[in-house]
């Protein structure tokens, strides 16, 4: 019998929706395969019919379902400085900023990625390329990688890290709110 595309694309889609959020949430170095494929209500001697190694379904995962890039991608139009800014605002905003699925890959990753094999650090710098490409999205005379959109993203995740960091605290609130104006002074002037 032979299995479907659709089946496999299905159960592709589980694995790395599982691997990114055990990722997010315990580090590379927390999960193992057999509790990601549980996770994703499949057997271990599949794993490999999907992913080469552990270290490739980092590597996809990283770059899985990139809600903040997606929220840029989808600005109306209207006035596209000030629009990005409310999405980064709301990205610093605590309600996002303590949880680690659905989160941002690069604020609860960046380590894992930093200390990984150079693929994974490409799949990493893609993403922020990214970023900075819809950062650059109605910025008067953009140049790329233009340095308003470099210091947004920058100021966006650095903060989110930071502030992720110090949770529970005063100083992660501080963080955020100053890094979300940061952000909004860039992008608005």
């Amino acid at each position: 019998m032979t299995v479907s595309a659709e089946y496999r694309a299905r159960n592709r889609t589980a694995v790395l929706r599982a691997a990114a959020r055990l990722f997010r949430r315990h580090g590379y170095d927390g999960v193992n395969v057999d509790r990601i494929m549980a996770e994703a209500g499949l057997t271990r001697g599949t794993f490999y019919t999907y992913f080469k190694s552990k270290k490739h379904l980092f590597r996809a995962a990283i770059g899985f379902e990139p809600d903040f890039e997606r929220r840029l991608s989808e600005r109306p139009g209207k006035d596209l400085n000030a629009e990005a800014a409310a999405i980064a605002a709301d990205y610093l905003n605590p309600d996002h900023r303590d949880r680690t699925w659905p989160g941002c890959a690069m604020a609860s990753l960046s380590q894992d990625a930093a200390r990984a094999d150079a693929g994974t650090r490409s799949a990493f710098a893609d993403i922020v390329r990214n970023l900075i490409i819809e950062f650059e999205r109605g910025l008067e005379n953009p140049q790329h990688p233009d340095p308003r959109a470099l210091q947004a993203v920058a100021m966006a995740v650095g903060g989110l890290v930071l502030a992720k960091a110090s949770d529970g605290t005063d100083l992660a609130d501080q963080v955020s709110d100053a890094a979300a104006a940061g952000v909004r002074q860039i992008l608005t002037g």
